[in-house]
């Protein structure tokens, strides 16, 4: 077991967290379904609350050929597995990024509404309200965002282009300052990479993909803080984008879905850090691109929304999925 002392640094580091409250033990390696999202949406992003709640944060939707950006966010607990509707966002957006911030407020971070935008709103659990803060000096989508142990939020990689232009760039914020600072850009240029923060502090960003070209990436690299450093580490089995990821309690990063243009995909993933190795594990049972993914406080992973395909046309989610570690 854990020390509750090395659980609440986990959590620290794994979302920004201030606070965590302990759960009894489930069972383990295994699928269940939780509570349905009330508004089924793509390209949405996820992140968990210092009390355990989990907000899902904007996306869009379909009317009829259209992409609908969405400003919606819904709150769910695990504890009572439902749903409520929260404050919406300001500006509604699709392919955003979201981390939760070492003073507990979330943090929504560009995203495409018509265009790449470098906006940056802060959600208050604690009141219900959205602040607008110091703009992301880079304008883009399709991002990753993970908060390090230092307390900053880094914004890595993204399309800063309506029909796809991959990025490098990384650029950390500073919550107690309001402020953003470029870092050492990622080594491979790419859009959709998902990011997690390990226990040992590194920023590892796998997966997505590198526009012009449509190169699908089975790339892992991880971004030392300290050093304002990159290093090229283990490539992720499967190569491909759409996909999200989660740090387990153990400190196991958890890939999940996403696409290699002929399929959505149920693929789970695991990469171990301190081995620097792979592991496939429990597929999930829905297979699912675009979705969000977030970890509770008892370690368990859930994945929220995306769109799977039938055959015959994309059908966004509504399901949420959670796994046990």
């Amino acid at each position: 077991m854990i020390p509750r002392t090395a659980r609440f640094f986990v959590l620290a580091v794994l979302a920004g967290l201030s606070l965590a409250v302990s759960r009894p033990a489930v069972a383990q390696r295994t699928w269940t379904t939780s509570a349905h999202l009330p508004t089924a949406r793509e390209a949405l992003a996820a992140t968990t609350g210092q009390d355990g709640i989990i907000y899902a944060i904007g996306g869009y939707k379909w009317v009829g050929l259209t992409r609908v950006p969405l400003n919606t966010m819904e709150a769910y607990d695990p504890g009572t597995d439902t749903w409520s509707t929260v404050a919406s966002m300001p500006t509604a957006r699709y392919s955003l990024a979201a981390a939760t911030g070492p003073d507990g407020r979330i943090y929504a971070i560009g995203g495409y509404n018509g265009g790449p935008l470098n906006t940056v709103e802060r959600y208050d659990p604690s009141t219900d309200t959205w602040t607008a803060v110091a703009s992301m000096p880079t304008a883009r989508h399709g991002l990753g965002a993970a908060t390090g142990t230092d307390g900053r939020i880094y914004a890595i990689g993204g399309d800063t282009a309506g029909g796809g232009q991959s990025t490098n760039a990384a650029e950390a914020y500073n919550p107690s300052t309001n402020s953003w600072t470029s870092v050492a850009p990622m080594p491979t240029a790419r859009i959709g990479p998902v990011l997690a923060t390990a226990l040992n502090g590194m920023i590892y960003a796998t997966g997505g993909l590198t526009q012009p070209g449509l190169i699908i990436r089975n790339t892992n690299e991880a971004y030392n803080p300290s050093t304002d450093t990159w290093t090229s580490v283990a490539s992720m089995p499967t190569a491909r984008w759409g996909l999200a990821a989660a740090t387990g309690l153990d400190g196991t990063i958890y890939e999940t879905g996403g696409n290699n243009f002929t399929s959505v995909l149920s693929t789970l993933e695991a990469y171990n850090p301190s081995t620097d190795s792979w592991t496939t594990v429990a597929s999930m049972p829905t297979a699912r691109s675009a979705l969000a993914t977030a970890v509770g406080l008892d370690g368990t992973i859930y994945v929220i929304g995306g769109y799977y395909n039938d055959g015959f046309a994309e059908r966004t989610l509504s399901t949420v999925e959670a796994y046990t570690p």
